[in-house]
């Protein structure tokens, strides 16, 4: 496909840390953005999502459905090894700090969201 010039762009996806990818297209003099970030981003156009605040929105949104023991699953070490990766410690200390707060509000004022939610499921 580069080398036969079929296109005169690329949109890189499933970047890694280390992507030969990123090194063969421009000597191939190709445009080309990335979806994510390695270790050349400096050097390139990229873009990518904010996977903190999308994980931490998750969090908030499950803690509201009332959800108190909630598991991340992450990329299998295979990925891991081959390069996809990111910062999860930030990631998981967002988690618990946002979910912390609501988890000390339940235990808190729980006799008074059950007795509210019981005495509302009583007919008079």
């Amino acid at each position: 496909m580069v080398g036969g010039r079929r296109v005169d762009g690329v949109i890189l996806m499933e970047i890694r840390r280390e992507d030969d990818r990123v090194d063969h297209l421009p000597k191939a003099s190709l445009p080309f953005v990335a979806m994510g970030r390695n270790r050349r981003s400096d050097e390139m156009s990229w873009g990518d999502l904010d996977f903190a605040g999308l994980a931490a929105g998750y969090v908030r949104h499950l803690c509201d459905l009332g959800h108190e023991r909630i598991a991340f699953v992450n990329r299998s070490e295979q990925l891991f090894r081959i390069g996809y990766g990111t910062s999860w410690g930030p990631l998981m200390a967002t988690a618990t700090i946002i979910a912390v707060p609501v988890v000390c509000v339940f235990a808190i004022f729980q006799r008074f969201i059950v007795g509210g939610l019981t005495a509302g499921s009583v007919k008079a």
